[in-house]
């Protein structure tokens, strides 16, 4: 279905946003691996956002879980942001998603 495991390295994304996806995809296992790979799917065929796409468009990835999941997106992403602030050892932590990879890139 998807190469999600396939390694970015070489890519043009560099080392944070593969940490950063490592991190989005920690937290989505939540919903299993067949859910986390129907989420992505939805994501990449209902709203034109590819999984590699999540750590330059946060917001978008935000509003996508919004759409599929209603006031449950909360909880991933509060998962996600955990995965973030703990991979990257941000000192403030993060309220949201969006916050937490500004933090990243600096």
């Amino acid at each position: 279905m998807f190469g999600f495991a396939v390694s970015l390295e070489g890519s043009k994304m560099g080392r944070n946003s593969e940490q950063i996806l490592a991190c989005v995809d920690r937290g989505m296992s939540m919903l299993g691996e067949s859910g986390k790979k129907a989420v992505y799917w939805q994501m990449e065929k209902r709203f034109g956002l590819k999984h590699e796409e999540i750590p330059a468009r946060p917001t978008e990835f935000s509003r996508t879980l919004e759409s599929l999941f209603g006031s449950g997106a909360i909880v991933i992403q509060k998962l996600i942001v955990s995965e973030i602030v703990a991979r990257f050892k941000l000192p403030n932590g993060a309220q949201n998603l969006e916050e937490a990879v500004r933090a990243v890139k600096g």
